[in-house]
């Protein structure tokens, strides 16, 4: 009998691995509850950001998890880029043009994947129908497209049917991406002994309300010291923005922050610059100052 994948990861594990210490671990904090998970116990990438059946979808009389494996095709692309990243020393971290749209589509896929999309795509199914999903039915002979087919209601009124959606949506808006003239850009900061921090919600936008994943500015850690950003920029900023950042992973996290160090979170929520609201503005503002 085939075995069906059940955790489901929206923050892939080679994506966590780059954040765990020595021994591939970390400590989980809660933000909601401002406390530590099991009072500082360190755990593997493999037990948090992952949801029991995130992807499969659900009958009366089946699961199929063939998003999930889509998504793992994506994955395994990408994995190969962020080593790529991670580990060389040659200019542009061995990466060609090619590689770019395989990031792109990536970050797309990790921003709608995650179960903060969930609702969203759930009124997006009940707004449009098979529309939302990517499908269509046709009848075989004309060719002409059927509404309110009877595979159309069952779509529709499925409860896992949003996660189509979900899965849908990078395609979907696509041709957002080539309206776009802003390249990808990889920066590297001397970061000394800071400890490795990340968040269940790791794309911070500029823009935090209305996202086009496509198109708008934003900042995603690859490991503690690099980061990928779109941004059309002025200057380089300190490297004190990376703690910034970190103090913005804190405060758009949902369910897990993860880091391998306990303090280090206490210290960047004592610290009044970072407990502000304009955060977010004060940290794209860096990347505009000129050199």
């Amino acid at each position: 009998m085939k075995q069906l994948s059940r955790k489901h990861h929206y923050i892939p594990e080679f994506y966590l691995n780059n954040f765990t210490n020595e021994d591939g671990k970390f400590y989980i904090y809660l933000p909601k509850e401002n406390r530590f998970k099991k009072n500082g116990e360190l755990f593997t990438p493999q037990t948090h950001f992952f949801e029991l059946d995130g992807n499969n979808l659900i009958g009366a009389d089946y699961v199929d998890d063939h998003l999930e494996k889509s998504y793992s095709d994506w994955d395994n692309k990408a994995a190969i880029l962020f080593d790529k990243i991670k580990t060389s020393k040659e200019e542009r971290f061995g990466l060609s043009e090619k590689d770019m749209p395989i990031l792109q589509f990536f970050i797309a896929h990790l921003y709608w994947r995650s179960p903060m999309a969930n609702e969203f795509a759930k009124d997006l199914l009940k707004r449009e129908g098979l529309n939302a999903t990517g499908m269509i039915v046709r009848n075989s002979i004309t060719g002409e497209i059927i509404q309110n087919h009877k595979f159309e209601n069952y779509i529709s009124s499925n409860e896992s049917s949003y996660k189509f959606v979900k899965h849908w949506l990078p395609y979907r808006l696509i041709t957002n991406l080539l309206k776009n003239d802003t390249p990808l850009e990889i920066i590297t900061f001397n970061n000394g002994i800071k400890p490795n921090l990340i968040g269940d919600n790791p794309i911070i936008f500029r823009n935090q309300s209305n996202v086009n994943v496509y198109e708008d500015d934003f900042i995603l850690p690859i490991t503690s010291n690099k980061f990928l950003i779109r941004m059309k920029r002025e200057g380089r900023p300190e490297k004190s923005v990376i703690m910034m950042i970190d103090a913005l992973l804190i405060q758009q996290a949902q369910q897990f922050v993860a880091t391998t160090n306990v303090e280090y979170i206490s210290i960047l929520k004592n610290c009044h610059e970072f407990q502000t609201a304009d955060l977010r503005e004060k940290l794209f503002s860096q990347f505009l100052i000129c050199e």
